[in-house]
């Protein structure tokens, strides 16, 4: 049976494809039988994907992200689509459109320097160190102890009230600057616990356990207490598209938390941490102006992740925050999320699949099951030397890529 996969994991692909097909702007740029596509990648795209890939052999560098963004389908093309974003580009790029290059009988590129011997030996941007300025405190930010959480699934005329237990007793803590990865399957309960330091569940639902924020309790603030303790701790939601309303500006959606828990702050103030904040997160000014939906998917997630930051938290909650990405974009985010914590000693509790990204970001992982933590410690070891039969399955379900083509 054939099958036609479309899809941005590239572990994905290698585990499953016979033969790649790589698009970018609409345009296929790059064919070739997998084999030859992870060993030989030829277009400069194809070679920038594959240095984007998070994992442990980078953890401490910046990953190699591809500057710029994809143009928008709606222009017309007159020249090699890649060029503007290309780190091999010659003048000849922007004149003209590329044919597609036959490499061999199974091999096609779309790029005038395919045949180009140097370009096989050209070296990528190289990949920048560490922040010279690092947080070093890494004392307890917060201790979670015992949290259950337990949702009332109503009822009505034809079926019975019942209860559903999504977390149960569960315990960690989080250091200063540092990062905690919570993965496990779907609906094990790594959303509902973000969710209930925050309390955003609703009313209905049962929160037990203590969650000391720098020694306070979370669950047992009353409504103005906890609106100082906000200032702590943010989220960042899952999905882009959904988590900004789409009816307000750029300013309007950053402003609104900065003026509910920083009612203190002027106008004057606000604008000035708006100006820093876009260029932490890689925004030109004038995003200011424009509503969530003139934006693409990485963007609106720099947007969310600047608004998270806008009210200057110790603690952000990075619920799956690059599983809508592809990997070029993932690189950005995932960069600017480990340059933040560097610089301004912010700490994650990131929700997450994807292994490369913990092996890559955490500092501890956690790994839940049926609304348990299974297994806990440094991410290292248990990626590593996992002890539990159920992290050693699901580190066994994850694709990776094939290491004879690595």
């Amino acid at each position: 049976m054939a099958m036609l996969l479309i899809t941005h994991d590239l572990a994905v692909v290698s585990g499953m494809a016979d033969q790649v097909a790589l698009m970018y702007a609409g345009q296929i740029v790059e064919v070739a039988s997998a084999a030859d596509f992870f060993l030989h990648p030829s277009h400069p795209y194809a070679k920038l994907l594959l240095q984007a890939l998070p994992g442990a052999d980078l953890r401490g560098r910046q990953l190699a992200a591809i500057q710029g963004t994809v143009p928008p389908l709606t222009q017309v093309f007159k020249a090699c689509r890649f060029a503007p974003r290309c780190p091999f580009q010659k003048p000849v790029c922007f004149e003209k459109p590329i044919a597609m290059q036959l490499l061999s009988d199974s091999h096609q590129v779309r790029c005038i320097r395919a045949n180009d011997a140097s370009l096989q030996s050209l070296s990528l941007p190289p990949l920048l160190a560490r922040a010279d300025e690092v947080s070093t405190d890494h004392s307890l930010l917060l201790s979670v102890k015992n949290l259950s959480v337990t949702y009332d699934l109503g009822g009505g005329f034809f079926s019975q009230r019942h209860q559903f237990e999504a977390v149960k007793q569960v315990s960690f803590d989080i250091q200063k600057g540092q990062t905690l990865a919570l993965v496990g399957e779907s609906g094990c309960g790594k959303t509902s616990i973000g969710k209930a330091l925050l309390q955003l569940l609703t009313p209905q639902t049962k929160v037990q356990g203590q969650a000391l924020l720098q020694g306070q309790d979370l669950f047992q603030l009353n409504r103005q207490a906890l609106t100082v303790a906000r200032k702590q701790i943010q989220i960042i939601f899952q999905n882009p598209f959904a988590s900004l309303n789409p009816r307000m500006r750029v300013q309007e959606i950053l402003e609104e938390g900065m003026k509910s828990l920083h009612p203190e702050w002027d106008a004057d103030k606000r604008m000035n941490d708006l100006s820093l904040l876009l260029t932490q997160v890689g925004l030109l000014p004038e995003a200011l102006e424009r509503y969530p939906h003139e934006f693409s998917g990485g963007q609106r997630q720099r947007i969310a992740i600047a608004r998270a930051l806008a009210v200057k938290p110790s603690l952000i909650i990075c619920d799956e925050p690059t599983s809508a990405l592809d990997v070029s974009v993932q690189a950005q985010i995932l960069n600017l999320l480990k340059e933040l914590q560097e610089v301004l000693g912010v700490s994650y509790l990131f929700v997450t699949h994807n292994m490369g990204v913990v092996s890559y970001l955490a500092d501890k992982l956690a790994v839940m099951h049926e609304g348990q933590i299974v297994e806990m410690g440094h991410a290292e070891e248990i990626l590593n030397n996992p002890q539990n039969s159920y992290t050693k399955s699901l580190l066994a379900s994850v694709p990776q890529l094939n290491q004879s083509w690595a």
